[in-house]
């Protein structure tokens, strides 16, 4: 059996032909459009032992059905691999992005027994996708005339909602290290009173009564989500920089990542951001986008930052 991970690509690259190949233990195949330019990469391995990673679908007790998939050994090598082309191919084939985090699972059989097991588990060809469940909000003529009314009032926050607006963009495209620093930036504008060093910029929230109220609610909106998703990776980010889990510990982690960020080398022990750990960096990225909108409650009612 022949297991495939199908991801979409974009880029200034063409092929005079659709090919397959066999390089190693991997069979590669690229598809392009009527253009003749490059649309999907696909990259699969064979697998002996197979029957226990193929998907099944069952049924629970309220009829609704349910997807199992197993984690198969060969999906971290391929997804890398698929990062090594996309890094190296942008100098080569001028590719822009290979959409590697949302590939498609397809299983390939090569004789009757496997086609029938494939059948039977009525799962093929899945598709990995993560979309944020955001619930549409109604332009109030009431609320728009409020905003147009007390132009003068909302001024000072033109561009510091620019940068929210673009964070909270980022972030549903899952560009959490671009959307962190652009929730920075709305933060550092309106708390950081135009210093720019880390400790000064630390100084500076640490005297703000609005911002050390957001993180306190933060704090406890991650602590009793039920997922404890972003808890548990908060924890993590405090223990990689030696801070605690209260007020003071946050603020020192939300600069202290700030300045990692503004800097690499794969010679760092420390938490560093780079387009292939963009996922790393999506709880720190909520963290602050939940303190900007924390912040703004208070700013939307005419009050100064404080």
């Amino acid at each position: 059996m022949i297991y495939q991970l199908k991801v979409k690509m974009e880029g200034n690259t063409y092929i005079k032909k659709p090919y397959k190949m066999k390089v190693g233990n991997y069979l590669v195949s690229v598809e392009n459009d009527k253009k003749n330019y490059v649309t999907f990469l696909t990259i699969g391995r064979r697998i002996k032992d197979y029957k226990e990673y193929l998907p099944k679908i069952t049924v629970k007790e309220d009829s609704t059905p349910h997807i199992h998939i197993p984690v198969v050994p060969y999906y971290d090598d391929i997804i890398d691999l698929i990062k090594h082309i996309e890094s190296l191919g942008s100098f080569w084939f001028q590719i822009k992005k290979i959409y590697w985090g949302e590939p498609e699972i397809i299983w390939v059989p090569e004789n009757k027994e496997e086609a029938k097991l494939i059948h039977d588990s009525s799962a093929n060809n899945i598709k990995f996708t993560q979309q944020y469940d955001t619930a549409p909000l109604e332009m109030r003529p009431d609320i728009l005339k409020e905003i147009i009314e007390k132009r003068d009032m909302y001024e000072h926050l033109i561009i510091p909602l620019s940068f929210y607006r673009e964070g909270r963009n980022e972030f549903e495209l899952k560009r959490y290290i671009n959307a962190y620093y652009n929730f920075y930036f709305y933060l550092e504008d309106l708390y950081g009173n135009g210093k720019t060093k880390n400790y000064q910029i630390r100084r500076e929230f640490l005297k703000s009564n609005q911002f050390k109220e957001a993180v306190s609610k933060t704090l406890e909106e991650f602590k009793n989500d039920p997922s404890k998703k972003h808890y548990k990776n908060l924890k993590t980010f405090l223990k990689l920089e030696s801070c605690s889990y209260d007020i003071e510990g946050v603020i020192s982690l939300i600069v202290k990542v700030r300045g990692n960020l503004h800097h690499f080398s794969q010679k760092s022990s420390k938490k560093l951001g780079h387009p292939f750990n963009q996922k790393d960096f999506e709880t720190m990225a909520f963290l602050l986008m939940s303190i900007c909108v924390k912040t703004y409650t208070r700013l939307t009612t005419g009050e100064k930052p404080c």
